[in-house]
C-alpha cells in the first residue's frame, strides 16, 4: 500500500477535525511522514467548549487514520499526550487556579 502523501493526510486530518467540529481558524496542523503536530486553541467552531469525552473521540478517529503513527499535541487550553497505551487528556488549570489544586484529568485507552 503506498503511503499518502503530506497534503493527502493534512486533508484526512482536516476532514476529521472539521467533521467533530474543530474551529480550525485557531488550530494549525503539520504532519511530516506518518506523525501529525497539532497546535494552538482546540474550540468548536461554534464557540463552545469540548468536553473530555469529545476529545476522547476525535484522537481515536484521528489516531485510526491510515498511516498516522504518532500525534503530537501542543495546545495551550489542552494536555494531551500519550501514557504507554494510553492518551491522557485534561484542560489546562490556568495559573490563579492551579495555585488551589484544581486538577482534573482522564486517562483513556488508545
Amino acid at each position: 500500500m503506498e503511503l499518502p502523501s503530506r497534503q493527502e493526510l493534512n486533508k484526512l486530518i482536516k476532514s476529521v477535525l472539521v467533521r467533530h467540529f474543530v474551529d480550525i481558524s485557531i488550530l494549525q496542523w503539520s504532519c511530516t511522514q506518518n506523525t501529525a503536530h497539532m497546535y494552538g486553541d482546540l474550540h468548536k467552531y461554534t464557540g463552545g467548549e469540548f468536553t473530555m469525552q469529545e476529545i476522547d473521540t476525535l484522537v481515536r478517529e484521528l489516531s485510526r487514520l491510515p498511516h498516522l503513527r504518532t500525534i503530537r499535541f501542543n495546545l495551550s487550553n489542552w494536555d494531551i499526550g500519550t501514557a504507554g497505551d494510553s492518551w491522557n487528556i485534561r484542560p489546562k488549570v490556568p495559573e490563579k487556579s492551579r495555585a488551589h489544586g484544581m486538577r482534573d484529568k482522564v486517562l483513556v485507552q488508545k
